[in-house]
């Protein structure tokens, strides 16, 4: 059995965002915008998670991941960035 805690960095390295957008008069406009423009580049969370081995062979594991804050630079869209991850792995 093993624990895990720590820290966890993200780090963007490039990308777009495209897309359509509904305005408030219906009219849907396109968009095609750096993914950085309105995302932050830097991202500190706290993972904390628990796996088992069965048979010196088999592991399965289960870990959550937890934002320190917005991913967003306005603040308005609200998001964080949290996960949960599962593990199966054989080791050889």
């Amino acid at each position: 059995m093993s624990i895990d805690a720590g820290p966890q960095f993200g780090f963007g390295i490039g990308g777009s965002d495209k897309g359509t957008f509904e305005n408030e008069t219906g009219l849907t406009i396109p968009y095609d915008d750096g993914y950085f423009d309105i995302r932050k580049k830097f991202v500190l969370s706290f993972k904390m998670g628990a796996g088992i081995r069965y048979a010196d062979h088999y592991y399965f594991g289960i870990h959550y991941q937890a934002g320190t804050g917005d991913v967003y630079k306005n603040g308005i869209e609200g998001g964080n960035h949290k996960a949960w991850t599962f593990t199966l792995g054989y080791d050889f």
